[in-house]
């Protein structure tokens, strides 16, 4: 209905007590060309009070207003969840009061309406059009079957748990005033245009994943991990039972015909293996276990600030209740058991079984096999490293085990070397700063310079690297780049030309 105010007349509608489930929507709209005096919308509940102008003004980005003729509110009413929840009918009335300083009179037109669609259920999908003067509310309330629900909206989904909402909760859609978060860019139709503003949009509510989901799937998990664990021990028990006492007669008759021979006879055998000429000392087997007292002074050190920033983040994150701090952390998060994500801990549960097996045969190897006098050195610290690097397995310690792989590779071909943990550690952390540093860099100057910088200083980095590589191989197969071995190559390249011999290591 239509209804006259201006500066002398005023309009109180009074409506009807009703007996209603869902609560009701007030609509109010004016002429496009009416601006220069507003019209107050007041309505008052029985203990609530809504008001809101005609046109309403909203501010946009850079300090730009823009102005809404159309406008439409939802009534709530005290105790509404509670109510809400029983889905009984309950009586509702309200009073709406129009005013105005305007001289000249206004015609205002109001509408009421049911909310029908305001109750939500599972599995059911929704289309609506919003605008910023024209909010959508929505309610849903848990069922006992039921610990949490995805809302998916077009493509972007959101995750409610019922420890956070136990009384259900409401779903709000409101549009933006413009399109600057979206393009960055302010780009502002006609006035004309505002009210048409809207937004079409779909959104589905499905069942979350609940305790009992959790718990089959770590079940599952967990037997075959266990499993897989148990059959691998029986194995490595079977091979040490089997084996055990082959292995080190085998060694006792090696040691004993060592001690007897005489060195330059040894050495004048025109093939020598790694075993006969191996000798280990005290201070290599204490350099292989200084890395296992490095992996935990950097598991804890590293642990610290990880577990502060975790925790800070969750706060905030619960605080606020904003996940686009990182959206694509909950995209597919599964939240449970206090946690906002149980997918991580899921995942990390193969990195444990595995690195306790890995341990556990060390160990059994470690006792069945110990430190000889003599012989192919077994670096057991080095071992122990690794299982626990895999243990702790994320991000950063996937260099450690990669680092890791490559001193014990070099070992197997240099079996009396064993490098310093300190020199490896410093080694390393110096690479990850200057790996995080580029990554850095490279970040702030696609987001600030565009993409070209960007593009230059990664191709100065792969640069750098393949250099690297071809040096390290070159020092590594060819035992010396310095001129001496550059002039040799040239010598024997102008001399016999490209063949075969030319690119063969000096010594095999």
């Amino acid at each position: 209905m239509e209804f006259p105010v201006d500066d002398k007349t005023e309009q109180i509608l009074v409506f009807p007590t009703s007996s209603c489930v869902s609560p009701y929507t007030i609509k109010t709209w004016i002429a496009e060309d009416f601006l220069n005096y507003s019209v107050l919308v007041m309505v008052q509940q029985e203990q609530d009070v809504l008001s809101w102008s005609l046109p309403l003004a909203v501010d946009a980005s850079d300090n730009i207003s823009l102005y809404f003729y159309n406008t439409s509110r939802t009534l709530c009413y005290r105790h509404m969840t509670k109510i809400l929840r029983s889905r009984t009918a309950v009586s509702q009335n309200f009073i709406v009061a129009l005013y105005t300083f305007s001289p000249v009179a206004v015609n205002i037109s109001v509408m009421i309406e049911k909310e029908l669609n305001f109750y939500l259920n599972i599995g059911y999908n929704y289309s609506i059009v919003t605008s910023l003067s024209k909010p959508k509310y929505f309610f849903y309330d848990f069922t006992k079957d039921i610990a949490s629900v995805i809302i998916k909206i077009s493509s972007d989904d959101v995750c409610l748990t019922r420890q956070d909402y136990p009384d259900g909760f409401f779903l709000v859609f409101v549009a933006k005033a413009d399109d600057y978060d979206c393009i960055q860019q302010l780009l502002f139709p006609d006035s004309s245009d505002f009210d048409n503003r809207t937004s079409t949009l779909n959104f589905t509510l499905t069942k979350g994943v609940d305790n009992q989901d959790y718990l089959e799937a770590f079940s599952i998990i967990l037997g075959a991990f266990g499993g897989f664990l148990v059959l691998a021990l029986l194995m490595q028990h079977l091979f040490t039972k089997c084996n055990g006492d082959e292995v080190i007669n085998e060694q006792n008759v090696l040691i004993d015909n060592v001690n007897e021979r005489d060195l330059q006879q040894l050495l004048s055998r025109d093939e020598l293996t790694v075993r006969d000429l191996s000798k280990r000392s005290e201070e290599t087997r204490k350099k292989s276990c200084n890395y296992v007292w490095h992996i935990w002074n950097i598991t804890v050190f590293y642990s610290i600030p990880v577990v502060q920033l975790v925790t800070t983040y969750q706060k905030v994150m619960y605080k606020t209740g904003n996940d686009d701090i990182c959206y694509y952390n909950f995209l597919c998060a599964n939240p449970g058991w206090s946690l906002s994500d149980v997918n991580p801990v899921f995942s990390y549960i193969g990195y444990v079984f595995m690195g306790f097996l890995f341990l556990a045969m060390v160990f059994f190897r470690h006792i069945s096999n110990p430190y000889r006098a003599t012989g192919i050195p077994v670096h057991y610290g080095v071992f122990y490293t690794m299982g626990f690097a895999l243990i702790i397995e994320d991000t950063s310690f996937m260099y450690v085990m990669a680092v890791l792989c490559i001193v014990k590779l070099y070992q197997n071909r240099h079996s009396d070397i064993n490098v310093s943990a300190y020199n490896t550690f410093t080694i390393l952390g110096s690479t990850i700063l200057f790996v995080k540093i580029c990554s850095f860099v490279l970040a702030m100057l696609g987001i600030l310079d565009g993409k070209a910088h960007a593009s230059i200083l990664w191709t100065i980095v792969a640069l750098i690297y393949v250099a690297l590589s071809i040096y390290l191989s070159l020092k590594i197969y060819f035992i010396s780049v310095r001129l001496e071995g550059l002039k040799k190559f040239w010598e024997n390249f102008r001399r016999d030309g490209v063949n075969r011999e030319l690119f063969q290591p000096l010594k095999k």
